[in-house]
């Protein structure tokens, strides 16, 4: 891929002021795409200048290159699809836990009965190519637009829904398998001691393994091997949920 275009990151939150200056002066970011769900961000060093057009600010005040933010809510969809797949006894053992006041137990009984709690971090990239499609529709359409380029995508710890993406668009553009699955482990080093501590902890409020802090190769390389399965190519993947091949070609272009 050409450098310098697109990027991925943990949450934009806790940026500091030579964080915020890193992306607007030297890496030029315009628009940024933000996969976290509503409860999950906190107000960044934005400035609003309309719902969906915003400024990064320092200290000396707001750059004048307008940056986009675009939100994508994938836990949301994610949510929904894991409740749709349950059956309907635990969906009322789950709905009876809620009544007896035992919401924790409610949430690890649900999560242990779904594709999170059956498949682990594969099963939830399952879910996103198969049930997440709109949401990945999307984000093709922002990336289409060359006036938003260099583009910054990002969720809460930028390993699983970011490296989803960019493992699609990665896919898209021919970066061979193995460099993506590199690319997708190489998250682990770039976690911080506190945020894997976070991630542990909130991994295991819902009874989830230790793995889901982590980023193992072979989540992605079955991710990729699941991919080719069922859709034979990212190309007719992308094809099923609305993004035309001339429209994967102008991606690409940009891309490569």
């Amino acid at each position: 891929l050409r450098a310098g275009l697109l990027y991925r990151s943990a949450t934009l939150d806790e940026s500091t002021e030579q964080d915020v200056r890193l992306l607007v002066d030297e890496l030029k970011i315009r628009s940024i795409v933000d996969l976290r769900s509503r409860g999950e961000s906190r107000a960044p060093r934005l400035t609003a200048l309309s719902p969906q057009t915003r400024v990064l600010t320092t200290s000396s005040g707001p750059s004048k290159l307008r940056r986009r933010i675009f939100s994508v809510d994938i836990v949301s969809t994610l949510n929904m699809v894991i409740w749709n797949m349950l059956s309907i006894w635990t969906k009322l053992a789950f709905i009876a836990l809620n009544l007896l006041c035992r919401p924790t137990q409610a949430r690890r009984y649900l999560v242990s009965r779904s594709i999170l709690g059956q498949q682990g971090l594969f099963g939830m990239n399952m879910a996103f190519i198969d049930r997440c499609g709109m949401d990945v529709h999307y984000i093709m359409h922002v990336m289409l637009e060359e006036s938003n380029w260099p583009i910054l995508v990002h969720c809460t710890a930028g390993k699983d829904r970011t490296g989803f993406v960019i493992a699609i668009t990665q896919l898209l553009c021919g970066v061979p398998e193995e460099e993506v699955v590199a690319d997708y482990a190489r998250s682990l080093k770039c976690l911080g001691k506190d945020k894997m501590g976070q991630l542990v902890a909130s991994a295991g409020a819902l009874g989830l393994g230790d793995t889901f802090a982590g980023c193992p190769p072979d989540v992605m390389a079955n991710t990729i091997h699941y991919l080719h399965t069922k859709y034979n190519s990212v190309d007719e993947y992308l094809v099923s949920i609305g993004i035309s091949l001339e429209q994967q070609a102008r991606i690409r272009q940009i891309l490569v």
